[in-house]
């Protein structure tokens, strides 16, 4: 209740559930201003932090309602000094009108259009959106389906009701609903309730669901492969500091010894492969948890980004605790009102210098930065596109719970999101569409490729020496040692910073020599964690289509692969089978050969004429029975053949 309000009248207060009282520690961190109440709930289990705003600011043609600044600004003051909280949310009655003013940056915020309900706007109104811009904070209303008046009385309707969030947070909402009095009583059969003392109010119920993704998912059904657990949650190693006696004990080496032995004496079978290749990720994986130290499982990473200033300094800090100092000074003042305003100005004056100086930092700082950039060599285009990417804004790259079906409705029921996933992505790389293919070449051409192929198969036919050369210890060596570390694991959960021991590279080198000539491959090798990123930020997020799914292979998969490569374009290259103009993919050459050409044709010819064809779902379409034809027709053949 307003304390200096002459009959209770508005106030704030905030229920909350029993699971979520044993589940968090609460505590109020703020009750200091009428109208403002916040309640912070701190999980240690999870470590997690959320900040619920409860606020209510009377009417502006009430004498308690007059000085909304006061109000927004205290509002924003609790948010900058919470702001390393992962999650933040303002339920309110600001008796604001905001009408069809824009609480977002358009084209700049990907933050959806709202469509406005109520037309009006007032000067509370005018105060929201300024907070709304300031703290980068956005509204619900009417921006979901389920949308309605948030007060209905006697005197009319309006919006003046309203959640808001992050605009980082926005896209966790799965759904926001306003209930009217009278729906609530009606679901609810409360029609008993309802009497001379227990009237029904005038404003609506707001109702958001979010999913923030802080339960515990470990018991999630992921897959599994033998006796390696990939269902509980992974540890993370910090693979910087790995030892140097990794791999190098004597219970390790004889552990390898006997795998190199057993390889050696291998049946050749699938299982055992697999069983082999399992033995070999045990061994490794744990050697890891003996001698790599693991990221703590509760730091800070896993969590959202804070928006931190780097520009921040001493002079900002000094100034942020003096406006803080007045602030307080002009809330807790009841003396005259000229003592008051004397405050309250004081106050304005010293906010005014925290702004001032806050802008002037965050100038420099970009400026700097702009600087840096442009004199930044070029000789390192990571670098420089690091640098890029810290400017901001950091890419959303959630995906909602959500799809959308023939008839435009969205599906927010978790089991048909994943099949709709699931049977999209199964679709892909298995194009059909051969209508404009020249029908009697294809024919000719599998008819040819399978004679190849039984000629191939007779026992006095000699394949490529060349290509189908034992693997060398130095071959292997090579490939690994140049492998990038820090790369993203597959689904065995061996990186490459810990494949680059001679111990290591010696078990892989009999692996690759034993999958080399019975080409049979470890199981594990043809699954993946499939990651997907949005094609085009401007496209539905809701489409599973429009994401592009990059699979995280197995690192040991993609080094044999290399050797496979490496061996192919390195023959092909020798022996001059590549097309001059083929630039893509070939050490040595790339894109920029062909800007330099395309440069020179337009500069020495006056009248100049390009095609630029952009294939759509190319790699969908390429028939692989054909691909192996022109590995045949290039003399590609023996075991380096039969393990594409």
């Amino acid at each position: 209740m307003h304390r200096r309000a002459p009959k209770p009248s508005g106030g704030v207060g905030i229920l909350v559930k029993k699971w979520v009282v044993e589940t968090y520690e609460i505590s109020i961190v703020d009750k200091s201003y009428d109208g403002i109440l916040a309640l912070k709930f701190d999980n240690h289990d999870i470590d997690t932090s959320v900040i619920v705003f409860s606020c209510y600011l009377p009417p502006e043609n009430s004498v308690w309602g007059r000085d909304s600044q006061s109000f927004f600004a205290h509002l924003l003051a609790l948010i900058y000094t919470y702001e390393n909280c992962d999650f933040m949310f303002i339920g309110a009655d600001f008796n604001a009108r905001i009408g069809s003013l824009s609480d977002v940056l358009e084209d700049c915020d990907s933050i959806p259009p709202r469509v406005v309900l109520d037309k009006k706007v007032n000067q509370h109104g005018h105060s929201l959106i300024e907070f709304l811009n300031d703290t980068k904070f956005c509204v619900l209303n009417n921006r979901f389906s389920h949308d309605n008046y948030t007060s209905i009385s006697v005197k009319g309707r309006a919006v003046v009701d309203y959640m808001c969030v992050p605009q980082d947070i926005f896209v966790h909402c799965k759904s926001f609903t306003v209930l009217t009095i009278n729906e609530i009583v009606e679901k609810n059969n409360l029609h008993g309730l309802i009497g001379e003392r227990s009237r029904l109010p005038d404003h609506s119920a707001l109702l958001g669901e979010f999913d923030l993704g802080i339960t515990d998912n470990s018991s999630f059904d992921c897959g599994t492969h033998a006796n390696i657990d990939h269902t509980s949650k992974q540890p993370r190693f910090k693979l910087k500091q790995i030892p140097n006696d990794f791999m190098e004990s004597d219970m390790v080496k004889s552990a390898i010894f006997n795998l190199i032995d057993r390889i050696e004496r291998c049946r050749e079978t699938q299982g055992e492969i697999d069983a082999i290749y399992d033995n070999l990720c045990k061994l490794i994986t744990r050697e890891m948890h003996d001698k790599i130290p693991q990221i703590n499982a509760s730091s800070r990473t896993q969590r959202r980004r804070k928006h931190l200033k780097p520009y921040w300094n001493d002079e900002l800090q000094s100034l942020w605790y003096n406006m803080n100092t007045k602030e307080r000074a002009f809330l807790k003042c009841d003396q005259n009102n000229r003592y008051r305003q004397t405050l309250h100005n004081e106050y304005i004056g010293a906010r005014n210098d925290f702004d001032k100086l806050l802008r002037q930092c965050e100038r420099a700082y970009r400026y700097a930065k702009a600087i840096e950039i442009e004199e930044m060599s070029t000789s390192n285009p990571n670098d420089f596109w690091q640098k890029i990417k810290s400017l901001g804004p950091r890419k959303d790259s959630s995906i909602p719970i959500e799809i959308i079906d023939e008839n435009g409705t969205p599906i927010r029921n978790e089991h048909e999101v994943w099949n709709r996933w699931k049977s999209d992505f199964e679709k892909l790389y298995n194009g059909t569409d051969t209508g404009n293919f020249d029908d009697i070449h294809y024919r000719q051409c599998l008819n040819h490729k399978e004679m190849i192929e039984r000629r191939n198969e007779d026992p006095l036919y000699t394949p490529n020496a060349l290509m189908n050369r034992n693997i060398s210890i130095e071959e292997i060596s090579s490939i690994i040692m140049k492998a990038k570390s820090g790369s993203a694991q597959g689904f065995d959960r061996i990186p490459y910073d810990v494949l680059k021991f001679l111990a290591v590279i010696a078990v892989l080198k009999e692996l690759f020599q034993l999958i080399f000539d019975c080409s049979i491959i470890p199981s594990i090798w043809r699954k993946s964690i499939i990651f997907p990123i949005l094609k085009d930020p401007n496209t539905d997020k809701r489409v599973p289509l429009n994401y592009r799914g990059i699979s995280l292979l197995s690192c040991v998969n993609k080094l044999y692969t290399a050797f496979i490569n490496k061996r192919v374009s390195g023959y092909m290259e020798s022996n001059n089978l590549m097309a001059d103009e083929q630039n893509g993919f070939r050490k040595g050459r790339s894109c920029e050969d062909h800007i330099f050409t395309l440069n020179s044709i337009v500069r020495n010819n006056k009248n100049t004429f390009t095609a630029f064809i952009d294939l759509r779902k190319c790699f969908d379409f390429v028939d692989r029975g054909l691909l192996l034809y022109k590995l045949l027709l290039n003399n590609v053949d023996g075991r380096v053949y039969h393990i594409c």
